[in-house]
């Protein structure tokens, strides 16, 4: 925290610490990672502080040098700068460095930690909202108000048959706190009741959501907690005395008055209104499935200055998609990628060694025509590739348009919903798409490097990507579904012998180069987004990877390219059966 007496005053700085392996002989190596405006601490975070480099000494702890950096904020050594700018300015015009050093901490060290508590607690919400959505306790429903303000919430508890409440339905209102789970909800009843806990303003007694909070708990255990305090009131620490004791003194009395307050408040009116509720949380849940979490991140857009605009309910969505978790065979091959991923390696290395065995097997064997059966397989992964784009690619264009370019390379949305489904099934179809090379090896078509080479190994990197939902995919599925279902139908054309312009192939392969840029580019920015210290929900190794990958087959492409259009252009040659060739 920034110090009192100084201009970083109110700020959260975050700091990395990283211990050599010859601790405590050698300092640790500490760098600031939120941004701050003092002569002793550069762009990069780097801290010139002696004890950090000669004066560094074993007996010294990293609480010690902790301090030692918090009073270097108070009173920082201008001559020995990091920054000679600032330590100008620092000497020469105290009232500038400190007016300067002030804005900073406002902008990167306050708001942006609170935005940081701020998507925290909106990510668990919405966890918690899809929770709900999945497994319902018994007599409780609850969800947001409005399907673009996650804080505030309306939920409804149907009265314990065993008690005097029942057959009520009762409306509660819950407003969570910018640091949930850290601090509690606040939950009170809009709906009148009669009990010695809850108060004529709807506040509730219950320990846990006042002394006894742990950010363990749920909004589902909290709402079935409120219910048990309906069976079993505590009239030993009560809101209301005068019903506190009633019920150890008459409780027939008290059962009575509780019942006829059920009947007058809970009842009819508040019937209708939680049918309304249990459809509005309908919609806010089928809206959750169909962007994955684009509820959420929608909210979060708000920090940022976004508008709060929703992306209409009315977008369409199959139940194989909104279902696509909970149906046996998809969930079990979803959770199959996730946990055996490593199987696509076995699957790579018998793809390879099945087509050079079958070119073996086909060296003095007869020609397949197959013609027919080449055209309906290509077709049907043209309509597979072009409904997939058709389903991924508005989400793209949406994200980018209400979030921007860098939102949409580092927040991911291929976990559930209808770009969960698509992305699962690009990843998976990189298996069946190995068919491809069995008509190349039947029909004794010329097999190039080029070809194998990239159904092994992008079928590794798909399934190595899904295990850990890398951001990035949003933009890999989306231009690969597109190119996909080009060329696809292209071949499938070819195949049933339709006389098509050379130039459309050409046109096909400069599609594919453009794709592998597009892909060079996105992991680029993404290893600088990371390296900024911005969060990326993509690791280092699947950049590393997917940069290596998509530079070879700019590569190999680019080759093809020239060599089938360029090169034999100038001198002369007709390649009227030159055809593009599929890349991931």
């Amino acid at each position: 925290m920034g110090p009192g007496d100084s201009p970083f005053q109110g700020g959260v700085f975050f700091l990395s610490i990283h211990f050599p392996a010859d601790y405590p002989f050698k300092p640790p190596k500490i760098t600031f990672t939120t941004k701050i405006f003092h002569p002793n601490i550069n762009s990069n975070g780097a801290i010139c502080l002696d004890i950090l480099r000669s004066q560094w000494s074993p007996a010294l702890t990293i609480s010690k040098v902790l301090l030692s950096i918090c009073s270097l904020l108070c009173d920082p050594n201008p001559d020995d700068p990091l920054v000679p700018d600032i330590a100008r300015t620092y000497k020469t015009d105290k009232e500038k460095y400190n007016a300067t050093a002030r804005q900073w901490t406002q902008k990167y060290a306050i708001r942006t930690y609170l935005d940081r508590v701020k998507i925290m607690a909106l990510k668990r919400i919405s966890k918690e909202l899809q929770d709900l959505q999945r497994e319902p306790p018994a007599n409780v429903s609850a969800g947001p108000v409005q399907p673009n303000d996650m804080f505030n919430w309306q939920a409804t508890i149907l009265g314990p048959s065993d008690s005097p409440y029942q057959s009520g339905v009762f409306f509660l209102s819950i407003n969570f706190p910018t640091d949930y789970p850290f601090k509690p909800p606040k939950i009170t009843f809009t709906t009148k009741i009669y009990h010695p806990n809850i108060n004529s303003n709807g506040a509730i007694c219950l320990d846990i959501l006042r002394s006894n909070w742990s950010p363990a708990l749920t909004i589902s255990k909290v709402l079935l907690s409120i219910c048990s305090l309906l069976c079993d009131p505590n009239p030993d620490d009560p809101l209301v005395p005068e019903i506190a004791r009633q019920y150890k003194q008459d409780r027939e009395a008290y059962n009575a008055t509780a019942r006829q307050w059920t009947q007058k408040y809970a009842i009819y009116i508040e019937y209708i209104e939680h049918q309304k509720m249990v459809t509005l949380v309908s919609h806010i849940s089928n809206y959750f499935e169909q962007f994955n979490s684009s509820l959420t991140n929608d909210l979060l857009s708000t920090t940022h200055g976004l508008s709060a605009d929703t992306t209409p309910i009315s977008y369409y969505v199959f139940d194989f998609e909104r279902y696509s978790d909970k149906i046996g065979t998809l969930h079990d091959l979803r959770k199959f990628m996730i946990q055996r991923w490593h199987n696509s390696f076995f699957y790579a290395i018998t793809y390879l060694l099945l087509i050079y065995a079958g070119q073996i097997y086909m060296k003095n064997k007869p020609r397949f025509e197959l013609r027919y059966w080449l055209a309906a397989w290509s077709g049907l992964l043209a309509l597979f590739s072009i409904f997939g784009a058709i389903r991924v690619l508005p989400e793209l264009v949406y994200v980018i348009y209400r979030h921007g370019i860098k939102y949409s390379i580092c927040n991911n949305s291929n976990a559930f919903g209808v770009v969960g489904f698509w992305t699962w099934a690009f990843c998976f179809s990189k298996l069946p798409e190995l068919i491809d090379t069995v008509f190349i090896v039947l029909r004794k078509q010329p097999l190039i490097f080029l070809h194998w080479y990239h159904h092994a190994s992008v079928l590794v990197y798909c399934w190595f990507s899904y295990q850990d939902y890398s951001s990035t995919g949003r933009w890999f599925c989306g231009l690969n579904y597109v190119v996909h279902g080009v060329m696809y139908s292209y071949y499938a054309f070819r195949a049933l012998r339709f006389r098509i312009p050379r130039w459309i192939s050409m046109i096909i392969t400069l599609l594919q180069l453009i794709q592998m840029v597009v892909g060079c580019f996105i992991n680029i920015r993404a290893w600088q987004y990371k390296k900024n210290g911005e969060s990326c929900q993509v690791t280092d190794e699947n950049l590393k990877v997917s940069f290596v990958m998509y530079g070879t087959y700019f590569v190999l492409f680019a080759q093809f390219f020239l060599g089938s259009y360029i090169v034999k252009k100038s001198h002369g040659k007709s390649q009227k059966n030159a055809t593009p060739k599929k890349v991931d």
